[in-house]
């Protein structure tokens, strides 16, 4: 009630914050500290304490869908971009690996390719990412970025007959694998 009082934001900010350490250290109470852990954000979006504790907080709990959020925010605040671009890499990594659904992992490898548009790492994830998904006009697409890129033989070849079988049996278009192999 006293955080609604307070008009400053400052203030706002550091009465989230002592009432989220109180439910901490006397309560054992996170829930409850994680609901005022992420007001300070919303206030200050560059406050990189709460950011940090906020990050700690969803690791622990398993909550890599809020994770990534929060550390999305914290990339924000970074101002050399091939520390972005790192940081977009290893989040896009925990995504894969964490996040059941696809679409957060999906978005992540796409913002890797934006910069790097024939990073086989991004590709390969793309791939395998839109194969379980069943986005299958993503995934041709995803191949023919990929085909481009790979320099033995044997993958190239794997690689175009998975894109002519994709065209063919899940695009309904016959005359596109034709013409990988013509």
């Amino acid at each position: 009630q006293m955080v609604r009082h307070a008009e400053e934001p400052e203030a706002r900010i550091a009465l989230h914050r002592r009432i989220a350490d109180i439910m901490v250290e006397r309560f054992s109470n996170t829930a409850e500290a994680t609901r005022h852990y992420e007001a300070i954000p919303e206030l200050d979006p560059e406050d990189r304490d709460a950011i940090k504790v906020l990050k700690e907080i969803y690791e622990q709990r398993r909550d890599w869908e809020r994770y990534v959020e929060i550390s999305e925010q914290e990339l924000v605040l970074l101002e050399d971009p091939e520390q972005i671009q790192a940081g977009i890499r290893d989040l896009a990594r925990t995504a894969s690996q964490r996040i059941r659904k696809a679409g957060t992992p999906m978005l992540l490898w796409e913002r890797v390719l934006d910069s790097h548009p024939s990073d086989p790492e991004a590709l390969e994830q793309l791939e395998l990412l839109c194969e379980r998904e069943r986005d299958f006009p993503r995934l041709a697409e995803v191949l023919v970025q990929r085909v481009e890129i790979l320099e033995k033989p044997d993958e190239k070849m794997a690689a175009l007959e998975k894109m002519a079988t994709i065209y063919v049996s899940r695009l309904e278009l016959a005359h596109e694998a034709t013409d990988i192999w013509g």
